[in-house]
């Protein structure tokens, strides 16, 4: 049985002999990057299922926002010219996770984003889905958009015009907030409103 995800081509295997090569398959270095794409968006999807309210989920993709505001406009280049650890790959990590950190908890502190969402069941694993991929795929276009060049030979093609193209990109940024703005809740109760 053949399996296609992304540009991922899969020989499942039958048997337990041929097993070995299942693994070598899924093992390949040429598409490592679409296995961890596929690996966040899983585990986001858990995240906000299992453990995150809406106003906490809102929170996140906001601070993504912001986050990659910081990531483009910070001026890693003229500052490397005086120290040479600022250019790094790791520097600009480091610089995501803790403007993520800063922004989520200067906006957990507000009550300015709560709002009535989706609250049964089935509604609030849609919500999680929705918001999951989106927020994994915001995030794989953030994190190729400063990867060296030689990190992007582990993704595929597909996945660099999914995540990496100027149309990609532009659409995994208004993704997420078409995705917030469907999960909402469409009628309000009566009462002040939540600002």
């Amino acid at each position: 049985m053949w399996f296609n995800l992304m540009a991922i081509n899969v020989n499942i295997p039958t048997s337990v002999e041929s097993a070995a090569a299942f693994s070598d398959q899924i093992t390949s270095s040429s598409f490592a990057g679409d296995l961890i794409i596929i690996a966040i968006a899983a585990v986001l999807v858990l995240i906000y299922g299992f453990l995150l309210n809406s106003h906490t989920i809102l929170i996140t993709i906001l601070s993504t926002y912001i986050s990659w505001l910081v990531i483009v406009f910070f001026p890693f280049n003229s500052w490397s010219d005086q120290v040479n650890w600022i250019g790094s790959l790791w520097f600009k990590f480091l610089v995501l996770l803790l403007s993520l950190l800063i922004f989520s908890s200067i906006l957990s502190l507000t009550r300015m984003f709560r709002s009535h969402y989706k609250t049964g069941f089935l509604s609030r694993w849609w919500q999680a889905i929705l918001l999951g991929i989106s927020h994994a795929g915001l995030l794989a276009s953030l994190i190729i958009y400063f990867l060296p060049l030689n990190f992007l030979t582990q993704f595929s093609e597909n996945s660099l015009k999914l995540f990496a193209s100027d149309i990609g990109r532009f659409a995994w940024v208004i993704i997420p907030m078409l995705a917030l703005f469907f999960s909402r809740n469409k009628k309000r109760g009566p009462g002040r409103p939540s600002y």
